[in-house]
């Protein structure tokens, strides 16, 4: 194996890539994950939403402030609602209409400043609360005091919301809204606010916080019923609990996750033929060291070992290799494109495992072949 290094090398590319692969997957995959958990722990547990699935357009309508109002008080079930308008007005910055409740049902921090009050809602105050990313007109960072801009209209910033962790996972879409590039109005200040009474304003969502997570499912039942109180028809909303939506999500990402790992075993079996056609060389070339082994008393046995250890050490060279490719393939992924990934103990496992089960694999037949050689006949070889 070290008389012919080059080639050996060329012959576990294979594996150094398969095992790149698996590894800088499961980093997203991984990262993917703890990201969405962690993101959902802070919001909690105990909430839900409900989501108009309409423009208000056609006979049914959406969500409008007055449901929000109406479901705050319909059951002891719910602990508190935050209805939101989200609004495109700005570019790459998120506009959203909110009330008083909604820092709280979203577990949003201030950093500074203070947080948007009733006050300002019913006197349809132009005050906000902003993100950490948002940038002023002369491109830099707002801070307390300072005006932004929505839809031509000035905004004096009154609070700044605490730093989030960014990501672009976006699995869980406005369930896990970052807002660091959000700006908090008061809903009635909206533009299309200002000549509608207040319970008609139309509502993106609603985020409702119960008083006990186990009363999830019963606090969805008791929204959708006094959703559809009224109505010639259902109307047009979904409600969506995260736990069971993240459940379908981490599903998902398990299926790609195999579907990933297959494609990338089939590169690392790939490999391992090459190191089987490496062994078999090796063999060929070697026969008269073989039979001057068996000729001093070296066993079947022994022989095979030391084929079989040279191919499980070739590959496991390999799999070194592709982890050390696959973390900087995920370190470039996490720098450049955004995302978070997080390389587990059980993927460098599953490394090294998949990397010397093939070796095992592709050693065993060059290794039986060394073994079953005549010693006189190995010996007259050259």
């Amino acid at each position: 194996m070290c008389a012919n290094r080059v080639r050996s090398g060329l012959s576990v590319l294979g594996i150094v890539f398969g095992v790149a692969a698996v590894v800088a997957m499961l980093a997203v995959v991984e990262g993917a994950r703890n990201d969405v958990l962690e993101r959902l722990s802070r919001l909690g547990t105990n909430v839900l939403f409900v989501h108009s699935k309409t423009e208000n357009s056609g006979v049914e309508r959406g969500l409008q402030y007055g449901d929000a109002h109406r479901l705050a008080h319909i059951s002891s079930l719910i602990d508190m609602v935050a209805p939101a308008v989200v609004v495109d007005l700005r570019k790459h910055e998120s506009v959203i209409g909110v009330t008083p409740s909604y820092m709280s049902v979203r577990q949003l921090f201030l950093q500074s400043g203070r947080a948007l009050t009733d006050v300002d809602l019913k006197n349809r105050a132009r005050v906000c609360v902003v993100g950490r990313e948002i940038v002023g007109s002369d491109g830099s960072t707002v801070g307390l005091g300072d005006v932004v801009h929505v839809n031509s209209q000035m905004y004096q910033v009154v609070g700044i919301i605490a730093s989030e962790k960014s990501s672009k996972d976006r699995s869980l879409g406005s369930l896990l809204r970052n807002h660091n590039n959000a700006i908090l109005i008061p809903m009635t200040t909206l533009p299309k606010s200002s000549n509608v009474v207040d319970d008609a304003i139309l509502l993106t969502e609603i985020t409702i916080r119960t008083s006990d997570a186990k009363d999830l499912v019963a606090t969805s039942e008791v929204v959708e019923r006094a959703l559809s109180q009224g109505q010639l028809s259902k109307p047009s909303v979904e409600i969506i609990i995260p736990r069971q939506l993240l459940r379908e999500e981490q599903h998902a990402q398990r299926v790609f996750a195999s579907v990933v790992g297959c494609v990338a075993f089939i590169g690392v079996l790939v490999g391992g033929i090459g190191v089987m056609n490496i062994m078999l060389a090796n063999v060929a070339e070697r026969c008269k060291e073989i039979g001057i082994r068996r000729a001093v008393g070296a066993t079947k046995k022994q022989i095979a070992m030391l084929f079989l250890i040279e191919s499980i050490l070739l590959t496991l060279f390999g799999g070194v290799g592709g982890l050390i490719l696959g973390a900087i393939a995920s370190h470039g992924i996490a720098r450049f494109g955004g995302w978070s990934v997080s390389i587990s103990i059980w993927s460098i496992l599953l490394a090294f495992g998949t990397a010397g089960i093939v070796g095992l694999l592709a050693g065993w037949y060059p290794a039986k072949r060394a073994a079953n050689l005549d010693p006189v006949d190995a010996m007259r070889r050259e």
